[in-house]
């Protein structure tokens, strides 16, 4: 079950996405006091009207010489349901405690606004820290 954290003060996060390629943006988390988090993406240079997935993955981002995917460790969702066999509940929400799917328009770009992200920005299972992964759904 989801708890927003006890927060005294609205809390604040910027994903800034590093790529090789023409690929630039953002994703602003903001959290205020006993709510959940808000999500508002902004990318650049996409494939156009393509579907994008963003994933929270376990770790930030590790430093040079390592593979950037392998290191940052599986997705991180904590209220990700498991039975005692550790497979996944096939009745639960497959959308609780993930970033919605993003669609670029026909210039490549995205901006979009996920109001309820049922994670928090404070605490021990907090969003701080991690990475989170753009891969393209084709």
């Amino acid at each position: 079950m989801y708890q927003p954290a006890p927060l005294l003060r609205s809390q604040y996060a910027i994903c800034v996405f590093t790529s090789n390629g023409d690929e630039a943006g953002m994703v602003r988390l903001a959290q205020f006091p006993g709510k959940a988090v808000v999500a508002q993406t902004t990318l650049e240079g996409l494939e156009a009207e393509a579907e994008y997935d963003l994933t929270i993955r376990t770790y930030g981002f590790l430093g040079a010489g390592q593979s950037f995917c392998m290191a940052s460790g599986a997705e991180y969702n904590p209220l990700k349901e498991f039975d005692r066999y550790m497979q996944p509940n096939p009745y639960q929400d497959p959308t609780r405690g993930v970033l919605e799917n993003v669609t670029a328009d026909d210039e490549g770009a995205v901006s979009s606004t996920q109001q309820k992200l049922l994670q928090n920005l404070s605490g021990p299972e907090s969003l701080i820290g991690r990475s989170i992964h753009l891969t393209s759904v084709t």
